[in-house]
């Protein structure tokens, strides 16, 4: 066998017979389609191993230079409505 030459005996392992996969596609394809199926079923019904949550509170304590607190004062405030709307003060405030 020459270099350039490949092996195309039938019992080559280099070879990929196409006709036999072309012959069995529809097996293949209901093969993946149950694979990916069954993979979405089972992460539906997973139940997450970690989850969490965190908010952050800001206590507006210190001195500041008046320019400073007035441009400070706008982030407090947006600060306080994020935890004003947070799950877990609306719900202390429904259970009082």
């Amino acid at each position: 066998m020459n270099a350039g030459e490949r092996n195309t005996s039938p019992s080559s392992p280099e070879l990929i017979d196409i006709a036999a996969l072309w012959r069995g596609r529809w097996l293949l394809v209901l093969s993946v389609a149950a694979s990916v199926g069954l993979g979405a079923l089972w992460l539906r019904q997973a139940t997450p191993l970690y989850e969490a949550e965190a908010r952050l509170l800001i206590r507006d304590e210190g001195p500041f230079e008046p320019e400073q607190r007035q441009r400070d004062d706008r982030f407090f405030m947006a600060t306080q409505a994020e935890i004003i709307r947070s799950p877990v003060t609306i719900r202390r405030a429904l259970e009082s």
